[in-house]
């Protein structure tokens, strides 16, 4: 950004109007596709979040209310700044509203009458909560109201059942539509799955699987230190669609392990960390289901390419040729995007976050 101007709550409009009067010799064009709030916490996660928000504009430019609350500050201090976004498209600039919103834990209660006469009417608002839903917030509330999509952020969590009953008591609670970063992030995954067990007589090898292995990378970061959520994400969703009845959960050092009945045969499906710095925290890394009859398949990505998955599969007495899936290449706020050309509350998501607030032992891992 560089260009960041403090000012009074009641000169926001009047200074970024002064800003695009100084622009209107130059290649940059103001365009806003929707609105975004954003609201976190003031932190070493603050930074990446701000990343988030210029790769959303780098897509559809929009309006940005950043909103961050520093809980370390006993007096009550607000602070409002504004500044454009741009991203370069080819002969112009294209450029966006920012508004920054900073407060102490104190003056938090003032943000919605800060907010909310700066929603641009007669476009969406999408609210990215960046922190655990499942702690009550009175502003979350108040936040809710203006808008029409709620996208999570499950790494602000340490107890993932806690946080899906808290994200569907949102939804009870709210008209707006929710997502999760996280379960973004398996989309292609997802796709890939539904894709390869498509036909009847694949599907019917998946009914008969008997252990299924899901690798994920567990090496952290700054920012990401919950890296088992992806590949629990997935395993609660390929319970859900399968009926596969839960009957324990059991952790054997870093191994987690979910028993359940796939019908008559008992399934084991186990995650497993592997540690690749040069890759994105919690990334699935491999799938591998075996059935009853020894039919093995492998959905395994490499380190040195890993937006593309090869499928092996095998029988006791043949061997296939490899097919190969491509995945949208993994990058610091596509899963953000996704979510913003998402319409609607995906009722498999809803399947999984029910299914996970009952599993209690997640909350000990």
């Amino acid at each position: 950004m560089g260009n960041e101007r403090i000012v009074g709550p009641s000169e926001i409009e009047n200074e970024l109007k002064r800003i695009w009067e100084s622009l209107e010799t130059t290649n940059t064009m103001r365009a806003c596709l929707f609105n975004l709030i954003i609201y976190t916490q003031k932190g070493h996660r603050a930074g990446y979040i701000h990343k988030i928000a210029q790769k959303v504009i780098e897509k559809f430019p929009s309006r940005i209310i950043f909103v961050t609350i520093d809980k370390t500050n006993p007096e009550e201090m607000l602070k409002t700044e504004v500044s454009i976004l741009s991203a370069s498209q080819g002969e112009y600039d294209v450029a966006c509203d920012f508004i920054s919103i900073e407060a102490s834990y104190n003056a938090k209660k003032k943000i919605p009458f800060i907010v909310l006469p700066h929603i641009l009417p007669d476009l969406p608002v999408y609210l990215l909560w960046a922190e655990d839903p499942s702690r009550d917030d009175p502003l979350s509330y108040q936040l809710e109201q203006f808008s029409n999509r709620l996208i999570f952020d499950s790494e602000s969590t340490d107890n993932l059942p806690r946080f899906a009953a808290g994200i569907l008591k949102n939804k009870e609670t709210s008209n707006a539509d929710i997502a999760d970063l996280n379960w973004a992030r398996i989309e292609s995954w997802r796709e890939v799955l539904s894709s390869t067990f498509y036909s009847e007589e694949r599907l019917e090898q998946l009914g008969h699987a008997q252990s299924i292995l899901i690798t994920y990378n567990a090496h952290e970061s700054t920012y990401f230190c919950h890296t088992r959520i992806q590949a629990i994400y997935l395993q609660t969703w390929l319970s859900c669609q399968l009926k596969w009845n839960l009957k324990e959960i059991h952790t054997n050092k870093d191994l987690l392990r979910f028993q359940y009945m796939n019908g008559t045969i008992p399934l084991d499906v186990t995650l497993k960390p592997a540690f690749h710095a040069e890759l994105p925290p919690g990334l699935i890394i491999s799938v591998e289901i075996m059935t009853e009859q020894e039919e093995h398949f492998a959905f395994i990505r490499r380190p040195q390419e890993p937006h593309q998955v090869t499928l092996q599969f095998s029988t006791p007495v043949k061997c296939a040729v490899p097919s190969k899936f491509f995945f949208t290449k993994s990058e610091s706020g596509q899963s953000l995007v996704k979510e913003i050309c998402h319409k609607g509350t995906s009722s498999h998501f809803l399947k999984v976050l029910n299914l996970i607030k009952t599993m209690e032992k997640l909350s000990q891992c």
